[in-house]
């Protein structure tokens, strides 16, 4: 066995609230039963090519969400401007069966410990790897579960039982240090990093338009993107209970300066989120 870096793309992913989140899971069946059969699919799930059918529904709801007609989903494909670049056209073949742009086939790890997610791919899958990521968090936001993350790239050891290197760091510092609110955000230099490479999932990157800028200069995956209205209401009455929780802790005189500080950092956070999916509550 090779003990070696690779160069790799990494998520790390956190639950917040996930103490409270175990602490219903003893009492409660159907909060056990949701918890590790939401983590279990995140695990085994491979992220594939999609057939027609999923490709014919994907570019549907793009059509609603955007307001704007795509009369012919290859045309629009063939016309993409990552479709012009020769080197692209040379090595990827979108539509084929090639099975090195067969997603299925390539070198995926995960990693779930606790309330973490850490998931990567080699280098040269950069979007397919934010692709996943969209799709993970709103799975998890479907199931009424907030998430922080990280996304970076850099040197990194990932195997069946270990994770390692540089760029592990980086991406837990950026879900701990820099994401704060329950954001999953990216390195600065991901997206043109990203750029060097022809990865097939960047049309759909493209297309989701899942990656929005922050005020804080810092990309975020909008894990809302093409989501059904009423997709997001477990977890809109989550946050709407939490929020009446805090505010009936924050009403207490005997809160120490330090505990005020955390309740109105939870009250920040909830917030946040519950303005993001606000618009799809039903």
């Amino acid at each position: 066995m090779k003990y070696e870096y690779e160069d790799r793309a990494i998520a790390f992913l956190d639950f917040l609230g996930f103490r409270n989140i175990v602490s219903k899971t003893i009492v409660s069946a159907n909060e056990r039963i949701n918890l590790l059969s939401t983590l279990q699919n995140i695990a085994n799930s491979l992220t594939v090519n999609p057939s027609q059918e999923e490709e014919e529904e994907f570019f549907r709801k793009y059509e609603e969400s955007s307001g704007s007609k795509l009369d012919d989903p290859e045309d629009i494909m063939r016309n993409h401007p990552m479709l012009n670049d020769p080197k692209f056209i040379e090595t990827v073949n979108y539509f084929g069966d090639d099975e090195d742009t067969d997603l299925s086939t390539i070198d995926r790890k995960v990693t779930i410990f606790s309330d973490s997610i850490i998931i990567s791919y080699p280098i040269d899958r950069m979007y397919a790897l934010l692709f996943e990521i969209q799709h993970v968090a709103q799975v998890l936001s479907t199931c009424g579960y907030m998430v922080r993350g990280g996304i970076t790239f850099g040197k990194l050891y990932h195997s069946e039982s270990i994770v390692v290197g540089p760029a592990m760091i980086e991406a837990y510092d950026l879900e701990s240090s820099e994401a704060d609110t329950p954001r999953i955000i990216l390195n600065k230099e991901y997206l043109n990093k990203a750029s060097e490479y022809n990865d097939q999932y960047k049309l759909y990157v493209d297309f989701m338009k899942s990656i929005k800028l922050d005020e804080d200069g810092y990309n975020f995956i909008d894990f809302t993107v093409l989501a059904a209205p009423g997709s997001f209401n477990i977890l809109g009455e989550r946050i709407n209970k939490d929020l009446e929780e805090i505010a009936i802790k924050l009403e207490d005189s005997g809160n120490s300066a330090e505990s005020i500080k955390k309740l109105n950092n939870l009250k920040e956070k909830n917030e946040w989120a519950k303005r993001l999916i606000e618009p799809l509550l039903t």
